[in-house]
C-alpha cells in the first residue's frame, strides 16, 4: 500500500512538471500567448487570441468582446454578457435581464433557470410542473397531463379521459365534445341524435 501511494505521488508530480515544462516550451517557442503546442506548432492560444495560419504564433482576435476566435477570425464564444451574432463576425451585449443567450440584442433565446423565455423576455417561472410562463409566476403551459388553473398560478394534474382542462387536481371543469362534467369526471352523452348534454343523459 505504501509503495502504491509513493508511486501515485511520483507519477502526479511528473505529470505536473511535464505540463509546466510544456507550457514553458510553448511560450518560449511560439510566444507568450501560446497555451499549448506540439513540437512544431502552437495549438491553443489564450482567450482573445487565435492560432496563426502557419501555427507559429498567436494573433489577437479583432472582434471586440470575443473570448475564443476560430482560424477564419470568426468568434465562437463571446465574453460573459455578450452573444455571437451574424455568423460570428461580432459580439453584441445581451440587454435582456436574466438571459444567458440572446437571439438578438433585445430577444432572449435561453434564460437563466428558473427563468423562462417568452416573447423575448425572461420571466420568473417557479411554478411546479410549469414549462412556460407568460408573465412572472403565471403559467401558460404545464407539463404533460397537467394544465394551468387559478388564472395560471398553479399547474393541476389532469388525467381524466375526455377532459380538456381541470380546475383542480383530477377534477375536470371542462370536458370534450359529447361529454359532461359529473362530480369532476367526464361522462359521455349516450342519447341518440344529441349534440350536447346538459346533465347525465339530459340533452
Amino acid at each position: 500500500m505504501s509503495f502504491q501511494r509513493i508511486s501515485l505521488s511520483v507519477l502526479l508530480s511528473i505529470l505536473l512538471l511535464c505540463g509546466f515544462a510544456n507550457s514553458q516550451t510553448c511560450t518560449t517557442q511560439f510566444g507568450p500567448r501560446c497555451f499549448n503546442c506540439t513540437s512544431n506548432a502552437c495549438t491553443v492560444c489564450q482567450d482573445g487570441f487565435l492560432v496563426s495560419p502557419n501555427g507559429q504564433t498567436c494573433l489577437e482576435c479583432n472582434i471586440q468582446n470575443c473570448q475564443q476566435c476560430s482560424a477564419d477570425n470568426r468568434c465562437g464564444t463571446c465574453a460573459s454578457g455578450f452573444t455571437v451574432f451574424t455568423n460570428g463576425v461580432s459580439c453584441q451585449e445581451c440587454s435582456v435581464p436574466q438571459c444567458t443567450f440572446c437571439n438578438s440584442p433585445n430577444s432572449c433565446g435561453v434564460c437563466t433557470p428558473p427563468f423562462t423565455a417568452n416573447s423575448n423576455t425572461c420571466f420568473n417561472c417557479s411554478i411546479t410542473n410549469c414549462v412556460l410562463c407568460s408573465a412572472t409566476n403565471i403559467c401558460q403551459t404545464c407539463v404533460n397531463q397537467f394544465n394551468p388553473a387559478n388564472n395560471g398560478t398553479v399547474c393541476v394534474q389532469c388525467g381524466i379521459n375526455n377532459c380538456i382542462t381541470c380546475s383542480s387536481n383530477n377534477f375536470c371543469g371542462n370536458c370534450g365534445a359529447l361529454n359532461i362534467s359529473v362530480f369532476g369526471t367526464c361522462v359521455t352523452c349516450q342519447m341518440d341524435f344529441c349534440v350536447a348534454c346538459s346533465a347525465d343523459n339530459v340533452c
